[in-house]
């Protein structure tokens, strides 16, 4: 049986609870101290809820959380956190929140934006962004 690392977390699960609340809440807090919307497509939204509850979130100044692929009503006093599935369905769906339309007249979110991935973004849906 191997030894037990005293120094970090144990297990998928502390992992991957401990990476979302370093890389990517506190990380963002840091940057943008005030209260902030969490999207997620579903693919997140099955990995972080597994990991983390919303009790949580909110210690973290997350104030609410959507799904990326429902309409959402606009809160251009927030900034916005979006975590996603390195798709093009789901870049695609969180540029459409930033890009004028018939139906969005103005960005859906307030003047801060930080984009996590689950994984690495290939070439071209970065140059998307």
């Amino acid at each position: 049986m191997p030894a037990k690392d005293q120094q970090g977390p144990t297990g998928l699960r502390m992992i991957v609870q401990k990476r979302m609340m370093d890389d990517v809440l506190h990380n963002t807090m840091k940057k943008h101290p005030g209260w902030h919307i969490l999207v997620m497509d579903k693919a997140a939204t099955r990995v972080i809820s597994s990991v983390i509850g919303m009790y949580d979130l909110m210690e973290q100044r997350i104030s609410l959380v959507e799904d990326l692929s429902k309409k959402r009503a606009p809160f251009r006093d927030k900034a916005v956190i979006y975590l996603l599935a390195p798709t093009k369905d789901s870049v695609e769906k969180m540029l459409a929140d930033w890009t004028p339309s018939e139906d969005l007249k103005e960005p859906l979110y307030g003047n801060g934006a930080f984009i996590y991935f689950l994984g690495a973004l290939p070439d071209p849906l970065l140059a998307r962004i």
